[in-house]
């Protein structure tokens, strides 16, 4: 009703405020890391070319390969198995589809309607980016897909009868349960080990440990990073995690070799230390992501 609109849409402005107030002092601050990712400001390209790789962006986010198969190369995103849906989820959608597109009437059903458009909508922001098929921004159409398949289920309910209906049910919930473990043996078998690199802060508390266990002089953690990789996170989580009875110094700085001293680097940091003709100790942790010398 009109009174119920109004009253969420003045809610809705309510709670806009802080927003309005940070992006009046900070003008910049909500549209930096887009301006960053999309291809929409580029020179380079025609009015027509960027319309071109909207589409093609945004098809992709309906592709069998995103839903089904492989949703996001960067495993920080995705494990890599399977794609932002479960195979029975799509053939369930894909039902729901077919019924809704069938039953004219059910088009008069505000919140069908509400679901067909935001699913519609769903990959549009994302189809803006120079990134193709990025699971984390199309992370919302899986949503959609997932209330548009229980119309599929409800379908295959209706359209059963006795044992049939036990019989479909028991089908439909016989496959969820093996694609979710197959995703969950996944995810904590082959996922760690495949995807360790992929997290810059692999085993970090344990090199942290295993440098105060040297009671160097003190700690330093190589400043030098890249685009992806900013140590002072690391450090600043797990200096108030690590234990460190002894007050061991722990700073980020240069990676400069001292007598009775600890340099955390990463393996782009190496080269820069080879440099030095300094004595030390490899202490670093088997797979871990961080290295560690202790130089004597």
């Amino acid at each position: 009703t009109a009174k119920q609109f109004i009253v969420i849409s003045g809610a809705f402005a309510v709670l806009l405020i802080p927003f309005a107030v940070f992006a009046y002092h900070n003008p910049n601050a909500m549209t930096q890391r887009f301006s960053a990712i999309t291809y929409l400001f580029n020179g380079e390209f025609t009015v027509l070319k960027r319309a071109a790789m909207c589409v093609s962006n945004y098809l992709v986010y309906f592709s069998p390969k995103f839903l089904l198969f492989n949703s996001d190369n960067n495993l920080r995103h995705s494990t890599g198995f399977g794609g932002e849906i479960f195979f029975i989820t799509f053939l369930l959608f894909a039902v729901g589809i077919a019924v809704v597109m069938m039953k004219k009437q059910m088009w008069k059903d505000r919140f069908i309607l509400f679901i067909m458009i935001n699913l519609l909508c769903a990959p549009a922001a994302a189809a803006l980016t120079s990134e193709v098929g990025v699971s984390n921004r199309g992370i919302l159409l899986g949503l959609y897909i997932l209330l548009i398949s229980c119309y599929g289920v409800k379908y295959l309910i209706e359209k059963a009868a006795g044992r049939n209906r036990i019989f479909a049910l028991v089908f439909v919930f016989a496959l969820l349960f093996e694609q979710t473990i197959l995703y969950v043996r996944n995810y904590f078998t082959v996922y760690p080990e495949k995807s360790r690199e992929m997290f810059f802060g692999y085993d970090f508390g344990n090199t942290l440990a295993k440098a105060y266990g040297q009671s160097p002089r003190k700690i330093i953690l190589s400043k030098y990073s890249n685009e992806f990789y900013q140590p002072f996170i690391f450090l600043s989580v797990y200096k108030n995690i690590v234990p460190n009875p002894k007050h061991i110094p722990v700073y980020l700085g240069d990676a400069v070799p001292e007598q009775n001293t600890c340099i955390m680097f990463n393996y782009w940091n190496e080269r820069l230390l080879d440099r030095y003709s300094a004595r030390y100790n490899d202490l670093s942790i088997k797979g871990s992501f961080v290295k560690l010398r202790y130089y004597y």
